[in-house]
């Protein structure tokens, strides 16, 4: 599979139309939540930590944290981690570091580790980084599952994705990914007391 021309991170629509995702129609939401289930908080291991400085870091800039409900097994708590995933996209584009992203994604997440992690980790090498990544999700509901990669929840949410470009070493404009937005499905495994990222879709 080639190499897409714009950084996956927040440029998910790419990832997700062309490279690494089957495509399929999105099933229909799930109208009622199942009954919550209580779960002991992950452990500090479970939760990664951000570096605080990079190439778009701005000065006052903190990094993604998970609201307590994200620390649960429960359909609230898998809202909340969604939302926490996508600003840590954000964050490894902002500081070119995908270790977090690599500590929240299952390694059969096939987007996650071929397309956004490995997309990082690439333009780092090449002194490459991104200016102006952010994505926000604006409208999430639970979806039907079909159990991919062993996912215990599914969230089928709106996603609006940032213009950004990518910069090179010596602070040229080498190309510009236009933003844009979609409704994608994020597939979630609650996984030794934590959640992990199992499946993104479009």
């Amino acid at each position: 599979m080639g190499r897409k021309v714009a950084f996956l991170a927040t440029a998910l629509t790419l990832v997700l139309m062309g490279a690494g995702c089957s495509k399929k129609n999105s099933p229909e939401p799930v109208k009622s939540s199942p009954a919550p289930t209580t779960s002991a908080a992950p452990t500090a291991a479970a939760l990664p930590t951000f570096p605080t400085t990079g190439p778009d870091i701005k000065p006052g800039e903190t990094p993604p944290t998970l609201a307590a409900v994200g620390q649960t097994n429960t359909p609230a708590g898998a809202f909340a981690f969604a939302d926490f995933y996508v600003a840590a996209i954000d964050w490894a584009s902002k500081s070119m570091n995908s270790a977090a992203l690599k500590q929240l994604s299952l390694t059969a997440c096939k987007t996650c580790q071929e397309n956004l992690i490995a997309e990082i980790d690439h333009d780092a090498a090449q002194n490459r980084h991104w200016m102006g990544s952010h994505s926000q999700i604006t409208f999430r509901v639970l979806d039907q599952n079909d159990g991919t990669n062993g996912a215990t929840e599914v969230i089928r949410a709106h996603l609006n994705i940032a213009d950004e470009s990518l910069v090179s070493s010596a602070g040229s404009v080498i190309r510009t990914a236009t933003g844009a937005s979609g409704v994608y499905q994020f597939y979630l495994k609650w996984q030794g007391g934590h959640w992990m990222m199992a499946a993104i879709r479009h």
